[in-house]
C-alpha cells in the first residue's frame, strides 16, 4: 500500500510538472531584428549592433516598415502567438513620431529637422523579451 502511495505521488508530480500529457509550445527566441521597407532591409540589429538607419522628411510618413526578428541562427521570424506585441519608443517625439500598422508593421513620420532614435521592444505577456539598442532616425527638410 505504501508503494502505491509513492507511485501515485510520483505520477501526480509528473503530471503537475507537465512531464507527460502536455507539450510545451516551442517558439523562437529573438536574438536580433530586421526592419524592411518595401521588402528591402534598411536596418539590422545583431549582437547588440545596429547597421543602417531610418530617414524621413518633415511631414512625410514612410511605411509600412515591417519588423522581423532573428533567432540564434539569424533566421527571420515573426511571433505567431497573440500574447506578443511591439512597443515603439521614439527618443525625441518633437522630431519624429510612429504609429503602429498591422501586427508587425509601423509607420514613421518626420515632424521637425534633426536626429533622434527609435527603440523597438518585443513584449510577451507584459514583459520585454527583446529590446533593440537605439536605432538612428534622421528627419530632413
Amino acid at each position: 500500500m505504501k508503494h502505491r502511495a509513492h507511485v501515485l505521488g510520483l505520477l501526480l508530480l509528473m503530471a503537475g510538472c507537465g512531464l507527460f500529457g502536455h507539450k510545451h509550445e516551442e517558439h523562437s527566441e529573438a536574438e536580433g531584428l530586421l526592419l524592411l521597407l518595401s521588402g528591402q532591409e534598411v536596418v539590422r540589429v545583431w549582437e547588440g549592433r545596429v547597421t543602417g538607419s531610418l530617414s524621413v522628411r518633415i511631414a512625410q510618413e514612410i511605411g509600412p516598415i515591417e519588423v522581423r526578428f532573428l533567432d540564434a541562427d539569424e533566421h527571420s521570424f515573426q511571433p505567431d502567438a497573440q500574447e506578443y506585441s511591439l512597443q515603439l519608443n521614439v527618443g525625441n517625439t518633437t522630431i519624429a513620431s510612429v504609429r503602429t500598422g498591422s501586427s508587425w508593421t509601423f509607420y514613421l513620420r518626420g515632424l521637425s529637422p534633426g536626429q533622434t532614435t527609435l527603440e523597438i521592444v518585443l513584449l510577451h505577456a507584459g514583459h520585454a523579451d527583446f529590446r533593440t539598442p537605439p536605432i538612428p532616425v534622421s528627419v530632413s527638410s
